[in-house]
Formats: structure tokens, sequence, C-alpha cells
């Protein structure tokens, strides 16, 4: 039974240390497919729990479920989330983006701009989000590969 674990911990870390976490449940969930679009998705979180939560899947660990929800495993999941940063935010300093528990292969962008790539769960991941970051409206979406 496969799951998908996105991000156990997610913020931007600044030059001075100040840390804006981005964890919670204002992210938004899609597939590539178009079965699923922008739901409220929670981070920290599992893929799963989030579509159970709003119907779209019966509980995976019940019965035989799991089997009917093999397409879960294979689909290609983004994560997007709009936050917002100051000028005092960004203003001569270097942003990066800090990320534990990206599921093994993820691609991050920041306002569509590719900022990383993460292949491996099991570590930390660390991207210099400066050149793309503004004060303002941000979207940092995370593209999960299956």
């Amino acid at each position: 039974y496969s799951t998908l674990l996105l991000v156990s911990f997610c913020l931007l870390v600044k030059a001075d240390q100040k840390e804006i976490y981005l964890n919670g449940k204002n992210w938004k969930l899609s597939d590539e497919a178009g079965r699923v679009k922008d739901i409220q998705a929670t981070v920290p979180g599992i893929t799963h729990m989030d579509l159970l939560e709003h119907g779209i899947i019966d509980d995976p660990y019940y019965g035989y479920n799991d089997e009917k929800l093999q397409w879960v495993a294979y689909s290609n999941w983004i994560y997007t989330l709009k936050f917002q940063l100051s000028r005092d935010d960004i203003d001569g300093k270097v942003l990066t983006l800090k990320c534990d528990g990206l599921d093994t292969v993820a691609n991050i962008s920041l306002n569509n701009h590719p900022v990383g790539y993460a292949n491996n769960y099991f570590r930390r991941w660390l991207f210099n989000i400066t050149k793309y970051a503004k004060s303002g409206d941000n979207t940092l979406m995370i593209r999960i590969e299956s």
C-alpha cells in the first residue's frame, strides 16, 4: 500500500534566522489528470487523508479499499500555497525554503520559477528562493511525481 507523504516541515528561513512557517490547512491539492482540483490540504499531511476528508475516496484502511485507490499512488500531485511577504521580509535578505519529508520525487517552484528538485524523503532540502520571492503575493508549488 502506497501513501504519499508530502511535507513534514516547510518554512522560509532568512539570513537573520527569522522563520515563517508555511505549515497548515491553507494549501491546495490537485492532481495533474484533473480528477482533483484545488481541494484544501494540510501540510504536513498525507494525500490520502486530504482526499478522504473531502469525500473523494473511501477509507483506504478499510477492507480492500487500498486496491481501488491505486490511482492515488500512480498520480502526480500538486500542492500549492499562496502566502504574503512584506518588503521588510525580503529587502537585503537571503531567503531559503527549508523542507523536510518531501515525497521521493518533487519539483518545487516559486511564482512559476523552478527553485529546486528533491529525490529523497529522508533528508532536509534547502532551496534559495531569494531571486523569485517578492513583496506581496507569492505562490509556492510542489509537484509530487508518482
